[in-house]
Parts: structure tokens; C-alpha cells; sequence
């Protein structure tokens, strides 16, 4: 195997492990954030402190439609490049999306990368297709190995940076054993000033009891999959990976 080669395996297995353990920690990250809504919602219940949660106070506005794109001009990319954003089409098209079994968050992801694809193509810019189609799990064979691997190094150091984003926030330290320092701070960022240790204490127990006898009369979606697949704790290698090895 050649030295290009042997760069393009390595950061590619690299790149493989990152998009999944950022599935597992968005999942855990999601998890612990609706946890942690319950219990504040809980908490200012129970304490006749709920009118400063501002419950109510607004709608949520959808966020508009993605604009619809034109059809990239083409004059200016590469053969591999064409070749592989048909790739990427295939597998991002709504048409192909509808045959596939992917949770709406991934159908808007998949849509977003496909209005990305075009505008790479329409710009040339392989290296952007490259990582597109890494995170799509595409063979990138036909493309300067130069370029396979500075966009793969590329799009590794983006999911690494969105990782340690989630394992910054309140919602994450909530499910690492911290549940009495997050839910006092966040109910003084609410404006409900230090609320009594025991009160707390009787939330989070409620909520390690599998939120049996809540009293708040509000209901908090529980968090959907990022998508189907089999169970792995966060940091656990994914199986094709120690195969590889």
C-alpha cells in the first residue's frame, strides 16, 4: 500500500469514528437536555415560581424552507468531481430519501448536504464534496489523494470541535453526576434565586425514579433518535472500526 494510500485509510477510519461517536454524544446530549427541562419545569412548579419560566409567552416559529437551488453550472468542475456528486445526489435526493428509514433530523441533514453538494460543484471546490461524501460514507477513489485527505483531516477537526461543544454545555454536565450544581444554576438564570436544597434534592430523585408523580402540568417532547442503529455507550469504538484494526 502506498504512502497516499496508507494516509487516506488512517484518516478516513478516523474521520468514521468521530461521526460516530458525535451521533452517540448529540443522542446522550439530547437525552440529558429533556431530563434537565423536566426537572427546572418540576422544580418552578412545585416552588409557585413558574411564571418566571415565561411559559406560554410565545410560539416557536418554524425555521423557513431551505431556498430552492438552481441547477449548478458544471463548466468549471472536474470529471471525479461530477462523478461524485452524482454520488452524493443519490443517496441526499428527497427521492432517494423518501426509500430510505432515516429520522427527520437526518432527512434535514441529507438536504442540507445536497444544496452544499451543488454549490461545491458550482464552484469546483473537491475538497468540499470530498468531505461531503465522507460523512456519507462514499468512496472517494477517482480524487487527488492531496485532496482526500486535507478534506477528511478537514471535516475530523469540525466534528472533534462539535463534540467538545455539547461536553461544554449545562445539559451535559447534568447527566456526569453534577444534577444539584446545574439545576441551581439554571433556576437563577431563570430568576428563581436559590432554591432550597432539599426541593432540589426531591427533583432530581423524581427524576431518577422515572418522573413518577410529577406535578407540573407540562408536557416536554421526549427526544426522537438521531437514527437507527444498535446501542453503543459514547466513546465505545464502532464495530466496523475494530474490525478494520
Amino acid at each position: 500500500m502506498s504512502t497516499g494510500n496508507r494516509a487516506i485509510k488512517k484518516i478516513a477510519l478516523k474521520t468514521r469514528y468521530l461521526k460516530e461517536e458525535l451521533y452517540d454524544t448529540e443522542e446522550a446530549f439530547d437525552r440529558r437536555g429533556w431530563e434537565l427541562q423536566r426537572a427546572v419545569i418540576e422544580l418552578f412548579t412545585r416552588a409557585e415560581q413558574v411564571e418566571k419560566l415565561g411559559l406560554g409567552s410565545g410560539e416557536n416559529n418554524p425555521p423557513p424552507d431551505a431556498p430552492q437551488q438552481d441547477e449548478p453550472e458544471l463548466a468549471a468542475a472536474s470529471p471525479w468531481q461530477r462523478s461524485l456528486f452524482r454520488k452524493i445526489a443519490a443517496k441526499t435526493h428527497p427521492d432517494a430519501l423518501v426509500k430510505q428509514d432515516l429520522s427527520d433530523k437526518e432527512v434535514a441533514e441529507r438536504t442540507k448536504m445536497l444544496i452544499d453538494a451543488k454549490q461545491a460543484l458550482a464552484k469546483a471546490d473537491g475538497a468540499k464534496l470530498i468531505g461531503i461524501a465522507a460523512e456519507l460514507d462514499i468512496e472517494t477513489d477517482d480524487a487527488p489523494v492531496e485532496e482526500q485527505v486535507a478534506s477528511m483531516e478537514r471535516l475530523a477537526a469540525e466534528l472533534e470541535g462539535r463534540i467538545n461543544e455539547l461536553k461544554k454545555t449545562a445539559a451535559w454536565f447534568w447527566g456526569e453526576g453534577h444534577q444539584r450544581e446545574i439545576l441551581i444554576h439554571v433556576a437563577n438564570v431563570k430568576g428563581f434565586k436559590d432554591p432550597s436544597i432539599e426541593l432540589v434534592d426531591s427533583i432530581i430523585a423524581w427524576v431518577a425514579g422515572g418522573f413518577v408523580g410529577g406535578v407540573a402540568n407540562v408536557t416536554v417532547k421526549e427526544p426522537e433518535p438521531r437514527r437507527a442503529r444498535s446501542t453503543r455507550k459514547v466513546g465505545e469504538r464502532p464495530e466496523q472500526i475494530n474490525r478494520v484494526r
